[in-house]
């Protein structure tokens, strides 16, 4: 049945909450898509393809990939895919070929909630266009989505600090990345630097923890060992987890505690919770082989910054082997909470709008930054460390303010999930 607007009916744009709502369901139907196309074999990934072996219409499967193809699955996800018969016909047609019973029960109860969002939004995906033209063409919305995220960020600065009882100028996070054969293993290190700058916290703030190594066996890279920047095996008091030059002096005294690819740095609160402002910079290596017969050099699929003191400004670079980088199609992402041990659901955990991803090139010229005045020295230092040449390098740059606080910013790299594959419209 097609709907015939009434003339004359003003189309209500979206609000802040249905459009939140909109992307979280974008990234479930998207997840779970992305599971019944990862079953489907390789011939399979592109419009065409997906419409012979399926035996379903080509638009049907182009809409898929379209929707698919979106790094940040928003509202107007929604309305690139199928519509709901299309999307139980596409299911039905997986299912028909073999596809795993518990992704096809998810996929099936997840279109469900998707067709009750529809009705909730209007009464259909013809509905959510329409209204979804007016939401960015509405001339009352005063201010720009980006100009009301940061309002809204900098009032969550304002309250966390007070809660927290403590807060910073920025958080800066440098970290190369290389891997490379070398004989018969696939050698991969990580060099990583997190700072805290001009951090402020009175007594009986929260110790300041300092992450500086991976922390999960589902990142992408194989657990190795995690050690301090000169190469010593972390544990109890040591100062060389903070690097001198970069940190207020005197240093205040810092425990390092170590695991499998982890590495945690705890400034003593004695010294950091005095009310002046204080400057800490700790680092890392994780350095990790495995036989080549298992693994390639492939790009890092994570790298987190966990935002432990309520901040105003967030800077995080990650600088990839040219040849590496390559290789993927890099995104940010935001999480409330750690990344769920199976990562298919980390939809409910995403937060909607991340901050973009500035690519700053090959080499240090554009490493330096605001935020700290030692940034593009700090850069420099870790790649006199690590013995590697910047200009081998491709460097990507997250800058964002009043980044969240306790959420956990990730700079991901798309490359070991299966995507559809890009296919040109025909013509004629």
């Amino acid at each position: 049945m097609v709907s015939i607007p009434v003339p004359g009916r003003a189309v209500k744009p979206l609000s802040q909450v249905e459009l939140d709502k909109c992307a979280q369901m974008a990234r479930r139907v998207q997840q779970v898509l992305l599971d019944l196309f990862k079953a489907l074999p390789e011939h399979a990934r592109s419009a065409t393809g997906m419409s012979r072996h399926l035996e379903i219409v080509r638009n049907t499967c182009q809409r898929i990939v379209t929707g698919l193809s979106d790094d940040t699955p928003s509202a107007a996800t929604l309305v690139k895919l199928p519509g709901i018969e299309g999307l139980r016909h596409f299911i039905r047609a997986v299912e028909s070929r073999g596809a795993d019973r518990t992704d096809v029960a998810t996929a099936d109860a997840t279109i469900e909630l998707l067709h009750g969002l529809f009705r909730e939004l209007g009464g259909s995906q013809l509905r959510l266009v329409d209204r979804l033209k007016a939401t960015a063409l509405d001339p009352g919305a005063g201010e720009s989505r980006l100009e009301a995220d940061e309002r809204a960020r900098q009032a969550h600065f304002n309250a966390s600090s007070m809660l927290a009882n403590s807060y910073c100028d920025a958080v800066v996070d440098v970290s190369l990345y290389h891997a490379f054969v070398d004989g018969n293993n696939v050698h991969r290190e990580r060099i990583s630097a997190t700072g805290y700058v001009n951090r402020v916290a009175r007594p009986g703030a929260a110790p300041l923890a300092i992450y500086t190594a991976v922390r999960r066996t589902d990142t992408g890279m194989p657990q190795g060992e995690a050690r301090l920047l000169d190469q010593s095996v972390p544990g109890g008091i040591m100062p060389a987890a903070l690097l001198p030059q970069f940190s207020t002096s005197p240093m205040p005294m810092a425990t390092t505690r170590a695991g499998t690819g982890e590495l945690r740095t705890v400034i003593d609160s004695k010294a950091a919770n005095s009310g002046r402002p204080m400057t800490v910079v700790g680092s890392s290596r994780l350095i990790s082989e495995v036989p080549l017969s298992e693994k390639k050099p492939t790009p890092p699929k994570d790298n987190w910054v966990e935002i432990s003191t309520p901040a105003r400004r967030l800077v995080m670079d990650i600088y990839m082997h040219r040849d590496i980088a390559a290789m993927c199609v890099p995104s940010m992402e935001v999480l409330l909470t750690y990344p769920p041990t199976i990562l298919r659901d980390r939809w409910c955990a995403t937060l909607s709008n991340p901050p973009r991803l500035e690519l700053l090139g090959l080499g240090l010229e554009r490493s330096g930054s605001t935020a700290f005045a030692q940034h593009a020295a700090l850069t420099a230092h870790l790649f006199e460390q690590s013995g590697w040449n910047p200009h081998d390098f491709v460097g990507y740059r997250c800058d964002t303010t009043f980044p969240i606080w306790l959420a956990h910013y990730n700079f991901n790299t798309h490359f070991n999930e299966p995507r559809p594959a890009a296919e040109p419209e025909p013509h004629g």
